[in-house]
C-alpha cells in the first residue's frame, strides 16, 4: 500500500469521512479507494483537493508522512478515542505513552502523551503539564532557532494545556520567530483563535485584545468561513463582558444559527451549551 495513500485512509477514518463525502466532486469513490490501497496514484491538484474537503492541510500531512506507522497510528487512536468521546481510552493512550517516554527516553513517546493529554483535557478541564511535561513541552519548542512544521503542530494541539499567560508568550514568541506569511494558515488562525477564546471565557480582557488584533492582522479569507463563524461567537461573547450582555448574546446565536444552517452540528450544539452556561436561565 502506498504511503500516501495510507496515510490519507487512517486520517479520513479517524475523523468518520466516508470515501463519498471525501471524493465529493474531486474525483470518484471507487477512484479513491483505489488511491488509499496504493493502486493508483492521484494528481497533485486532485490530492490537495481532497485534502481540503477532509479540512487536513498540506502541512499537517506532510508531517503525518514523515511519522513512522506507529506514531501515524497512535494519533488516529486518539482521534478515534476523541470523536467515541471515549475518555477512558484517552487516559489511556495517554499514560501508555508517558510510561514508554520515562522507559525508553525517546522523545516521541513524549510528544504523544502530549497530544493525548491535549485531547483529554478538553474532556476533564482540571488537567495541567507536571513540571516534567512543561519543560519538555518548552524545550521542544524553542531549543530550535526556527519553528518547522512538528513544532506548529505540537503548540497549536497542546495550546489547551497552558495558562493565558505562558500561552500569549509563546504565541508571541512564535511569531517572532516564524513569519506569519511562511506559517500553514489555517494552523495559525487555530491558534489565534484558540487564544482569544481562552482569554475572553477566563475574564483576561487584556490577553484577549493581543489576539484579537493578531487575528484583525492576519483576518480570515472567505475560504475559512468556520474560522469567521467561531471568530463572530468569541467576539458576542467578549461584548458581554465588557457590559453588553444583549448585543454580545444575539451575535452568538447568530453564530450558532449559522453552523445550523450549514449542518455543523456538532459545533453548533458545543457553542450553544456554552453559550447557556454563560447566559444561565
Amino acid at each position: 500500500m502506498s504511503k500516501i495513500g495510507s496515510t490519507f485512509q487512517k486520517i479520513r477514518q479517524s475523523k468518520h469521512i466516508s470515501l463519498r463525502q471525501a471524493a465529493g466532486q474531486v474525483c470518484s469513490p471507487s477512484l479513491l479507494s483505489r488511491f488509499e490501497n496504493g493502486l493508483t496514484e492521484l494528481t497533485a491538484n486532485k490530492l490537495f483537493a481532497i485534502l481540503d474537503t477532509i479540512h487536513v492541510s498540506l502541512a499537517e500531512f506532510e508531517r503525518l508522512l514523515q511519522l513512522d506507522d506507529s506514531q501515524a497510528d497512535f494519533i488516529a487512536q486518539v482521534r478515534i478515542a476523541r470523536d467515541q468521546n471515549n475518555l477512558s481510552q484517552l487516559e489511556k493512550l495517554y499514560l501508555n505513552e508517558k510510561k514508554m517516554a520515562q522507559k525508553t527516553k525517546q522523545d516521541f513517546h513524549m510528544v504523544n502523551s502530549l497530544i493525548a493529554k491535549a485531547y483529554l483535557k478538553a474532556k476533564q478541564p482540571q488537567l495541567s503539564l507536571d513540571k516534567t511535561e512543561s519543560d519538555f513541552l518548552y524545550d521542544w519548542l524553542f531549543m530550535v532557532d526556527v519553528w518547522g512544521n512538528q513544532e506548529l503542530e505540537l503548540f497549536s494541539v497542546c495550546a489547551i494545556l497552558l495558562t493565558t499567560d505562558l500561552y500569549t508568550s509563546y504565541t508571541q514568541k512564535m511569531l517572532a520567530r516564524v513569519p506569519a506569511d511562511q506559517i500553514d494558515q489555517r494552523k495559525l488562525h487555530t491558534i489565534l483563535l484558540n487564544g482569544f477564546m481562552v482569554c475572553v471565557t477566563t475574564d483576561n480582557l487584556d490577553k484577549a485584545s493581543y489576539f484579537q488584533k493578531q487575528i484583525e492582522k492576519h483576518y480570515y479569507s472567505e475560504r475559512d468561513a468556520y474560522y469567521r463563524i467561531l471568530y463572530q461567537w468569541t467576539c458576542g461573547l467578549l461584548l458581554a463582558k465588557i457590559g453588553q450582555p444583549e448585543a454580545g448574546l444575539r451575535q452568538m446565536e447568530e453564530a450558532i444559527a449559522i453552523l445550523d444552517a450549514i449542518n455543523c452540528q456538532h459545533s453548533a450544539n458545543y457553542y450553544r451549551q456554552l453559550t447557556a452556561e454563560h447566559f444561565p436561565v
